[in-house]
């Protein structure tokens, strides 16, 4: 793979495809995207992507840790709070148990925002 697109659309092909997640990491690092490469580290380590929403929308969840076990797109409460993001799936209204996405390039994007938000 020569571009970001082609990451991305790799990706949206299969989400839970760690290795790559890795290789992009590397990628975007090498390119200057030193956010979005931890992020895609982050998701390859934690085994975590977002939920594709029945193809409508991409969704990160905050549940109990007991759940986040089980499910890959549920974040732990603590790094959930510094997430942006909004319920698009019930009119814009804000939930506090979910964000939703356009797609999953911006769901990617907005947790590794997330991460940095969480550390500094």
């Amino acid at each position: 793979m020569t571009t970001e697109e082609d990451f991305w659309r790799a990706l949206e092909a299969d989400p839970a495809d760690w290795d790559l997640r890795l290789v992009f990491a590397d990628w975007l690092e090498d390119h200057g995207e030193e956010v979005l490469a931890a992020g895609q580290r982050w998701q390859a380590h934690a085994r975590q992507k977002p939920d594709p929403n029945f193809g409508s929308y991409w969704s990160w969840f905050r549940l109990d840790e007991e759940e986040s076990k089980r499910l890959r797109y549920h974040l732990d409460p603590d790094l959930f709070a510094f997430l942006e993001g909004e319920d698009l799936t019930h009119g814009g209204r804000y939930s506090t148990e979910w964000k939703d996405y356009s797609s999953m390039r911006e769901a990617d994007q907005a947790l590794a925002r997330a991460l940095t938000r969480r550390h500094t």
